[in-house]
């Protein structure tokens, strides 16, 4: 699905950002604010490399959440080739509407309580889907649901039993092990945290997915209950007793990745999950480029393989896209990291691979401030464009950036509604200060 482009692009980089490794980043040197700026350039300028002889065109997009929902009421501003800035808000429907902005243009659309604006640099389309990963602004309290499962017995005494719920709104996940009852059947009981991403509608149903499987992954059993429970924010609500029926698994499947450029301390994971019937199960997790499992043989399940390798700051993943059962091999290839990244004499520079998709985190260190995310095509910009769309300078003192690359990937593509690939990004944190 199209949001996972941009769970890699945008997502997976804000949770670099808060998972990142230990080690320091790499420092760039500094480089110092004058006392009075120069007027920020206008896109048309020979160095912001945009194209003078557009034609307007009329932008009808959307502004959604994680979940493809329209979000209402943000305010976005645009900046096109011909330096015209103008600024509106979305509508009831999420509707991206302006006339008469002349491409490539720039789009900056305002964060959320909690988040800071995402910058869209050298957009083409006419009609981008935005997604924004954010929380909802006022917290919805987590529901309770209550799932018993019985299932036959596993290939161990005791069973995996994993369980998810769905809704339009909302999700949740929860693992335990069974225990054997007098008949041998394998038997849970689990308090599932459904948690919320708005809040939903009273009458908002919640359905119910188990897998239980042993724990080599060797037999399996599922059953999916819709509307299994209602939404109650900060309520508990029993689903009941799910019985499972036994589905046979598939021969044994493998991914992996070749260590070439990856450096002999990095550390590596690799995961493989399975999606059923809008649901996500992990199967197998190893600290290794390879990681191996079966799957259960239902009508529609398609598993992905994901593996990372992260050493000193810098990390490199690579995912598999949906598969089917008979995809027995699948080999991944690592993305090469994010090269030469600077921010001095008022630019920001960094080298990628021709076509690659940079989603940059500027972070102010000393004030623990998100600042902004660019998203671009482009490998060199002034400092000033940014406070051309209304960002305010950098402030002195000690910042990061988080760069993270997608190769072969192009701003347009990454706005429009494109169905989940297999491909790979790298990410990179970098210091720098502003003085």
């Amino acid at each position: 699905m199209r949001l996972l482009v941009l769970v890699v692009m945008l997502v997976v980089a804000a949770l670099a950002c808060g998972d990142a490794p230990a080690s320091a980043p790499v420092s760039t040197p500094a480089f110092e604010r004058r006392a009075t700026e120069p007027a920020p350039p206008r896109l048309d300028d020979a160095e912001d490399g945009a194209s003078d002889d557009g034609q307007p065109v009329t932008i009808a997009g959307r502004l959604v959440d994680q979940r493809g929902a329209p979000i209402a009421g943000r305010r976005f501003r645009t900046r096109g080739a011909d330096g015209d800035r103008r600024d509106d808000v979305t509508r009831s429907d999420g509707r991206i509407a302006l006339e008469g902005v002349v491409p490539p243009y720039d789009l900056l659309v305002r964060g959320g309580a909690e988040t800071g604006p995402t910058l869209y640099l050298g957009v083409t389309r006419a009609d981008p889907v935005v997604a924004l990963f954010e929380a909802a602004a006022e917290p919805v309290p987590a529901q309770t649901v209550v799932v018993g499962v019985l299932a036959p017995p596993c290939d161990e005494e005791r069973c995996v039993v994993d369980v998810v719920t769905t809704s339009a709104h909302g999700g949740g996940a929860m693992s335990a092990l069974s225990e054997p009852n007098a008949d041998g059947d394998a038997v849970a009981i689990l308090e599932v945290p459904h948690f919320w991403d708005a809040r939903p509608g009273a009458d908002e149903p919640i359905a119910v997915h188990v897998l239980v499987r042993d724990g080599e992954a060797r037999s399996f059993s599922y059953v999916r209950r819709e509307g299994a429970a209602l939404a109650a924010p900060g309520e508990r609500r029993d689903a009941g007793m799910l019985r499972a029926r036994a589905v046979a698994a598939s021969e044994r499947l493998r991914a992996s990745a070749g260590a070439e450029g990856v450096a002999p301390e990095a550390r590596w994971g690799a995961t493989a999950s399975i999606a059923i019937d809008g649901a996500r199960f992990l199967l197998a997790a190893a600290p290794s480029p390879a990681v191996t499992t079966r799957v259960p043989l239902l009508e529609g399940a398609r598993w992905r393989a994901m593996i990372e390798a992260t050493s000193a700051g810098r990390s490199a993943i690579a995912w598999s896209g949906a598969r089917g059962p008979a995809d027995a091999d699948v080999r991944l290839v690592l993305p090469a990291l994010p090269r030469d990244v600077a921010v001095e004499d008022g630019r920001l520079r960094w080298s990628a691979g021709g076509g690659a998709l940079a989603s940059i985190d500027v972070l102010d260190v000393g004030r623990r401030r998100f600042c902004c995310r660019l998203v671009t095509n482009e490998t060199d910009l002034a400092l000033a464009r940014l406070e051309h769309l209304g960002l305010p300078p950098l402030a002195e003192g000690a910042h990061e950036l988080v760069v993270r690359i997608t190769p072969d990937r192009s701003l347009d593509a990454a706005l429009a509604a494109e169905l989940e690939e297999p491909g790979g990004s790298s990410y990179a944190r970098v210091s720098f200060d502003v003085r």
